[in-house]
């Protein structure tokens, strides 16, 4: 995982898109702010890159849901 700021997006990992339905995605970045807002965290880069990170062990699988994603991250900084 790394961060490249030269093409306008900050995430280069494994995790592309977001399915929001089966006719919606979000980019991951977006994906991230949304996640960082809907939880009340703030939306600065150092929190984006803990996201990121996590998202970096997630289980191998051709696409993940939003709401797949928001429960595996609450119960990855949970406790």
């Amino acid at each position: 995982m790394g961060w490249n700021s030269n093409d306008g997006k900050c995430y280069q990992g494994k995790l592309f898109k977001v399915f929001v339905s089966l006719n919606e995605s979000l980019e991951i970045e977006d994906y991230i702010d949304h996640f960082l807002r809907t939880r009340g965290y703030e939306l600065t880069e150092a929190n984006r890159k803990k996201i990121a990170e996590k998202l970096e062990h997630i289980a191998d699988r051709s696409h993940h849901a939003l709401s797949e994603l928001d429960h595996w991250l609450d119960i990855q900084f949970s406790g």
